[in-house]
C-alpha cells in the first residue's frame, strides 16, 4: 500500500506540473487558452525543466508549443505537447486550441477552448517491490484520459492582458490501475495578468506581471500565487525577479537574436511549507521562435513571457 499512496502524491505533481508554466512560463498561452496569438506573432517554443536534481527520479518535463493567428485576425490557434516525469510515473499530454478574438476599441476581448489527450504511465522498472501480492502491481501500466480547458482575457498588444482560466474541466478521469486509486486531478483556476511600464522610451521597459492559482476556492491554504518584474533593456536583453508562494525566489535572463530567443530561469523554495516539505530547486531552459503577422507586431521584439 506503501506505492499506492506514493502514485497518488506524484499523481497531484504531474497533473499540476502543466501549471508550473503559470510561475515560470514564457508565454502567456501557456497560462491562458486564449491568449495564444493575442500580440499577432507566431510563436514556436520549446522549454526543459528539471528540479530536486540531488534525487533519483526527479521531475523533469520538457514541453512543446505553439500559437498562431490566422488570415481572419479574429481567430487563431495554438497546440502544447508535454512529456512529464517524476519517480515512477511518466506523464504524456497533447492538446489543441481554438481561439477567437473580439476587437473592442484599441484592445481585444478573447476566448479559447483547448481539448487535449492524456496517457499516465507507471515505470515498473523504477519500482521497489516490497510485496509482491500489493494490488498496485496488479493494474495496468497505464490510463488514458480525455480532457479540456478554457479561459477569456482583455487584452491590448504589447501592453497588458488580464485573463482569467479553468483546467481540467473532465477532472478526475483517468481508467487506470485499481479500483482503490483515488484521482486527485480537479478543475485548476488560474487568473493572471501583466501590465507593461515604460521606463525610458524605447530604451528600458518594466514588464509586472502576476498570478492566482486554486484547486480548491474554498481552501484559502490552497491557493498558489507569484509575481514577477522583468527588465527588458533595447527590446533585447532583459532579466527577471519574482516570488511565489511556498517561499519560492525566482530569477532569470534571456536575449533575443533576430527572431530566437533564448532565456534560462532558475528558482529555489527557502521554506519547508511547499509541495515537497522541504527545500528545492529548480531550473528552465527556454528556446522560442518569433515570427511577426502583422505591422503591429513588427513593433515588437521584446520578449513576451515571465518568470
Amino acid at each position: 500500500m506503501k506505492n499506492k499512496f506514493r502514485i497518488c502524491s506524484l499523481l497531484v505533481v504531474l497533473s499540476t506540473g502543466v501549471f508550473a508554466q503559470t510561475g515560470s512560463g514564457y508565454d502567456p498561452y501557456l497560462a491562458n487558452p486564449s491568449l495564444g496569438g493575442y500580440n499577432e506573432m507566431v510563436k514556436i517554443g520549446t522549454l526543459y525543466q528539471t528540479e530536486m536534481g540531488a534525487y533519483d527520479y526527479h521531475p523533469q518535463s520538457f514541453f512543446l508549443w505553439g500559437t498562431s493567428p490566422f488570415n481572419n485576425k479574429r481567430v487563431a490557434g495554438g497546440f502544447k505537447i508535454a512529456s512529464q516525469e517524476a519517480g515512477i510515473l511518466h506523464n504524456l499530454s497533447a492538446e489543441a486550441t481554438f481561439i477567437y478574438h473580439v476587437p473592442i476599441g484599441g484592445s481585444k476581448l478573447s476566448f479559447g477552448l483547448s481539448g487535449g489527450f492524456n496517457q499516465l504511465q507507471l515505470m515498473r522498472d523504477r519500482v521497489e517491490v516490497y510485496d509482491p501480492s500489493d494490488p498496485i502491481l496488479q493494474g495496468s501500466e497505464s490510463g488514458n484520459w480525455f480532457n479540456s480547458n478554457f479561459g477569456i482575457a482583455f487584452s491590448q498588444v504589447n501592453r497588458y492582458y488580464v485573463g482569467l482560466a479553468a483546467y481540467n474541466l473532465l477532472p478526475k478521469q483517468t481508467n487506470w490501475m485499481v479500483s482503490e486509486f483515488e484521482n486527485k486531478t480537479n478543475i485548476t483556476y488560474v487568473a493572471n495578468g501583466m501590465y507593461t511600464f515604460s521606463l525610458l522610451e524605447n530604451v528600458l521597459l518594466l514588464e509586472s506581471s502576476a498570478y492566482v492559482m486554486s484547486s480548491n476556492i474554498q481552501d484559502l491554504k490552497g491557493i498558489m500565487y507569484g509575481a514577477s518584474g522583468k527588465f527588458i533593456l533595447n527590446k533585447d536583453l532583459l532579466f527577471t525577479v519574482g516570488y511565489a508562494s511556498s517561499f519560492v525566489i525566482k530569477g532569470g535572463f534571456g536575449v533575443n537574436v533576430q527572431n530566437l530567443s533564448f532565456g534560462y530561469c532558475g528558482s529555489y523554495s527557502f521554506g519547508t511549507t511547499g509541495q515537497y516539505n522541504y527545500p528545492f530547486t529548480k531550473h528552465e531552459i527556454v528556446l522560442m521562435l518569433k515570427l511577426p503577422y502583422s505591422k503591429t507586431s513588427k513593433g515588437s521584439g521584446s520578449w513576451k513571457s515571465y518568470c
